[in-house]
């Protein structure tokens, strides 16, 4: 496209070191490697380090293309680290009173939600007697049943906050019984980190396990059970790294957020920044004679729409849902 179609901006996805460092992390990770490894693992690290090797040969060859005078950003939309337990968060909220199983899941409706086995869970729940449940590993969120969203049955609107900031307290005080550290070292409300005008539909609780992993939702007969093999899993730490005209070079920057992209690529590109646009331009990264010859522009809002709209789309056939939860489940996205 470089080649034949030449814009001023390319956008290139690199979807492998995310599969790569899911499935492979403790070959990778130096803290987790044997001190005497098998011929298997040895063959599967030089693998996934050959995999890097190519990736780097790939990146050269685009860089030479575009040309030394090209702005280049590289960043991660998350990092990684290593995950060696499961919190089974539905079994620990049904241990606690919280949650309660149906004991006849409905499942000859497990279609209606379109990907039936992602939302199979949700036909194991009495809901007369739920309080709150987790809906997706993925999110590592509970979900507080509402009065009002659950035909009279739930927390009532003026019992919320209270009941929350129970179940909050709750999560701190669960501890590993080995150690005596707490389970969950961070817990977020929804109106933290999901403040725009789609957040209603957003967990309420949010929680950050201590060693950075996923909740399953499934039961269990012990909420904590430790994995079978370690595990790569995000981190909130990724990476960032720019080079081009006015770019400082060898100078490392205060840590960035992954908002700060957008803003720096629209710098970048000599277009004004919305004054609404979340993140900001890191103008430490650049030379100040540059950013004095090139001012940071900005511009008003032009689009005040605010609506959210949600379209689940057509339901999956067996054959194609089957593949996405063999990929998912493979990715450790799902139980």
């Amino acid at each position: 496209l470089m080649q034949t179609r030449p814009t001023d901006f390319t956008a290139i996805l690199l979807d492998g070191p995310d599969k790569v460092q899911h499935l492979c992390w403790r070959f990778l990770d130096p803290s987790h490697w044997p001190e005497n490894p098998s011929p298997h693992e040895n063959r599967i690290r030089d693998l996934c380090l050959d995999y890097y090797r190519q990736l780097d040969t790939i990146l050269e060859e685009i860089i030479r293309r575009a040309g030394l005078e090209t702005t280049v950003v590289l960043a991660s939309d998350h990092g990684f680290g290593a995950t060696t337990e499961v919190f089974h968060i539905n079994s620990w909220l049904a241990q606690e009173g919280y949650l309660h199983w149906a004991k006849q899941p409905e499942s000859e409706n497990t279609g209606i939600l379109g990907m039936g086995q992602l939302a199979r869970h949700t036909y194991s729940l009495d809901w007369d007697q739920t309080l709150a449940y987790a809906a997706t590993p993925t999110s590592n969120g509970i979900h507080i049943v509402r009065v009002e969203d659950n035909d009279g049955k739930g927390i009532p609107a003026d019992a919320y906050e209270s009941f929350r900031a129970e179940l909050a307290d709750k999560l701190y005080q669960f501890i590993d019984p080995a150690t005596g550290e707490r389970i969950v070292s961070r817990i977020c409300f929804r109106e933290e980190i999901f403040p725009g005008p789609a957040g209603g539909v957003g967990p309420d609780l949010t929680l950050i396990l201590r060693d950075g992993g996923l909740v399953s939702i499934l039961p269990s007969d012990n909420p904590l059970k430790p994995r079978s093999a370690v595990a790569g899993t995000h981190r909130p730490e990724g990476i960032f790294i720019a080079k081009g005209p006015g770019i400082r070079q060898g100078f490392s920057i205060p840590e960035c957020s992954i908002l700060d992209v957008s803003p720096t690529l629209l710098y970048g590109l000599g277009l004004p920044i919305p004054e609404d646009l979340e993140g900001r331009l890191p103008v430490e990264m650049f030379e100040p004679s540059f950013l004095s010859e090139h001012p940071v522009q900005t511009e008003a809002v032009t689009n005040s729409d605010t609506g959210f709209v949600s379209n689940a789309g057509d339901a999956y056939d067996e054959e194609a849902e089957a593949v996405i939860v063999t990929r998912l489940r493979e990715l450790g996205y799902l139980d």
